[in-house]
């Protein structure tokens, strides 16, 4: 079975390339996670911005064969896109999914209306053009030649099917979880330093699983550095009176991939030179335990 690409006609390789890239596109902000989103964003990345620009440098199908098209294509797409990032790096859009997905579907629109323009100009005989050939009949063939052909689908099948899995069954990655202050005003800056105040306590969670929490404030001497007493609380919310040596300990639940931000207030009348420790457990009973994350002010009064 012969199926002609009639491309010196009519752009159907810059077609596909330009829906690609529109696909991606409404993929970035509609699809989260998805194995369709990952094989298209390889193709949009990899191939899409070499392929145009050799269909715009060489329209020709004389200068370059296809193998030569498809080697150009890869290597372009990978010096292009880095090019690309660097662009936006000092832009104001800056390096984020949207703007790249953007960028580089607005660098394969104006690489493909160069490429149709520069094809034109040609004669028509003289256009690139691809013809697939598919001839199911094997029979035809030497047994070597089966055994490879067989062989070479199978394996084609096979890297399909892993790359498809890899992607929807991506592993774990690194968990970890954020601990962080910010003052009143959510900014990281201008925290309190006197014998009361309000922080904002920021808990981030990507543990791959929903975790619970304990969260320990406590108010210590500079010379002792630990507390010596505990007492648990429903919520931070409030001003809470702070002894020297005394902790306050909160249970806490965070989703993964979320953050849980508490305001806590606080006050003292002892005067001296103090540390107001933020300790996190990765657990419920913290008795004896190391804390899993630490932050912390210090205070004057």
């Amino acid at each position: 079975m012969r199926i002609p690409l009639a491309l010196e006609r009519r752009p159907d390789d810059l077609i596909i390339a330009n829906a690609i890239s529109a696909a991606v596109i409404v993929a970035v902000f509609t699809l989260e996670d998805s194995p369709v989103r990952w094989i298209l964003g390889l193709v949009f990345v990899l191939i899409l911005p070499g392929y145009v620009t050799t269909a715009a440098l060489f329209p020709s199908r004389e200068r370059i064969d296809w193998i030569e098209r498809g080697a150009l294509s890869l290597g372009l797409s990978v010096a292009i896109v880095p090019l690309v990032g660097l662009m936006l790096n000092y832009s104001s859009a800056g390096i984020k999914l949207s703007s790249i997905a953007f960028s580089m579907g607005a660098y394969i629109a104006l690489l493909s209306v160069i490429a149709y323009y520069r094809r034109m100009q040609l004669p028509e005989e003289e256009r690139m053009r691809l013809e697939i050939y598919i001839d199911l009949d094997l029979r035809k063939y030497p047994i070597i030649d089966r055994v490879l052909i067989v062989t070479i689908v199978v394996v084609l099948i096979a890297t399909v099917s892993l790359l498809v899995y890899a992607i929807s069954s991506p592993g774990g990655g690194e968990r970890f979880t954020q601990l962080a202050l910010l003052n009143g005003d959510m900014t990281a800056s201008d925290y309190p330093t006197g014998n009361n105040g309000t922080v904002i306590v920021c808990i981030g969670c990507n543990e791959g699983e929903d975790t619970d929490y304990t969260l320990v404030i406590a108010l210590v001497a500079e010379e002792s550095q630990n507390y010596t007493s505990l007492r648990y609380s429903e919520s931070l919310e409030g001003y809470n009176a702070m002894e020297i040596g005394e902790g306050l300990a909160v249970n806490v639940t965070v989703v993964d991939g979320d953050w849980v931000n508490s305001s806590f207030s606080y006050e003292f009348d002892d005067a001296g030179v103090f540390k107001l420790r933020f300790l996190l457990y990765k657990q419920v009973e913290i008795d004896g335990a190391e804390p899993y994350r630490e932050v912390y002010l210090w205070l004057t009064n």
